[in-house]
């Protein structure tokens, strides 16, 4: 990454703020704005002594980036705990609900067929198997969490 670039990750199901993880990094090359370390000399004791400032700055920068690299990874190993647990739950539930979702959708497409829309309202009806019933969509979207 060369300056000050933003990377932002998708750590969670929807688009809100708090299922996003963004990080910026530092140039963190020694010869970079953040570390400056290309002019540091150590001809003698004098110059070695005036680069410790410029290495202990150096030391800080590196340390605060390593931080919110380290601070990143715990949000990403938290969203998988998060994303594993909202399955765990689902499958618990014998996918129940969805079934129940399902005969609704099931139910609807009766009617549907009874008001004589004809197309590819139920499944089956050509062959192809295409459902395109709007509780399909919301089966996933209405799931509880």
């Amino acid at each position: 990454m060369e300056g000050t670039d933003k990377l932002t990750f998708q750590v969670g199901p929807a688009g809100f703020s708090n299922d996003e993880a963004a990080i910026s990094i530092s140039d963190m090359r020694a010869t970079g704005p953040t570390l400056n370390l290309a002019d540091i000399s150590l001809s003698t004791s004098g110059d070695a002594r005036s680069a410790l400032s410029f290495i202990q700055q150096a030391q800080r920068a590196v340390v605060v980036d390593r931080n919110r690299i380290a601070s990143l990874q715990t949000r990403l190993e938290r969203s998988i705990e998060v994303s594993e647990a909202g399955v765990e739950r689902m499958l618990a539930s014998g996918g129940e609900y969805q079934r129940a979702r399902y005969r609704q959708a099931g139910d609807a497409d009766d009617e549907i067929a009874d008001s004589g829309s004809g197309g590819h309202e139920r499944l089956g009806e050509c062959g192809c198997g295409y459902r395109p019933h709007p509780d399909a969509v919301a089966v996933a979207a209405d799931a509880p969490t």
